[in-house]
């Protein structure tokens, strides 16, 4: 099934994280912000997303993606024979994202709807994958909330430093007694050792 995409984000997002919302129900904002993830350090808009980007963010959310290698020419053609398929296909037409699923599509304008009446349809199919994404997304929105860890006890922590302290330093101790006691040994054997004439 496709879901409708969660657009939570103050700009219209672009096909690649709408495509990827459509397919599993996790908003654009989590999904770009996954995307800049595979970018290292990328800070700006998601303006353009690359198909190993888009891949790599479907397997993160836990989908099965598999490459279709044979295809209809023209994203109408490969709507309607991929209408029996109960999974549905992440599709790559020129300079552009869709999705597709049992005769419906999505596109970033508006959520799923019916093939029937799109005026796109003939656009070249240049990559096909099969999708099969997890019933409950991954994420859902708003920030989930941390419980606050609780404050430890001063007294505890100083207590417990004091302690270390006093482990650390009879560990000295006992290696100085140890230390005296062999030295204290070699003194007494060259006292009684006989002075050579």
């Amino acid at each position: 099934m496709l879901f409708t995409p969660v657009k939570d984000v103050a700009h219209v997002p672009y096909c690649g994280p709408t495509a990827i919302a459509a397919l599993t129900g996790v908003p654009v904002s989590r999904i770009e912000k996954m995307i800049r993830r595979c970018r290292r350090g990328y800070k700006r808009r998601i303006v353009g997303t690359y198909t190993s980007e888009a891949v790599k963010v479907l397997r993160r959310l836990g989908c099965k993606v598999e490459e279709v290698k044979t295809f209809e020419p023209t994203f109408g053609k490969f709507v309607e024979d991929t209408k029996t398929v109960s999974a549905p296909y992440l599709v790559r037409v020129t300079g552009h994202f869709m999705t597709t699923f049992k005769g419906t599509f999505c596109d970033t304008v508006e959520g799923p709807r019916s093939i029937d009446g799109y005026d796109k349809n003939k656009r070249r199919v240049r990559q096909a994958w099969k999708v099969i994404a997890p019933a409950k997304p991954k994420y859902t929105t708003g920030v989930p909330k941390r419980e606050s860890k609780p404050k430890p006890d001063i007294k505890v922590l100083r207590a417990a430093k004091l302690a270390d302290d006093i482990k650390r330093w009879e560990r000295k101790e006992k290696l100085a007694k140890t230390k005296l006691k062999k030295l204290r040994s070699r003194l007494k054997r060259i006292r009684l050792s006989p002075i050579p004439a």
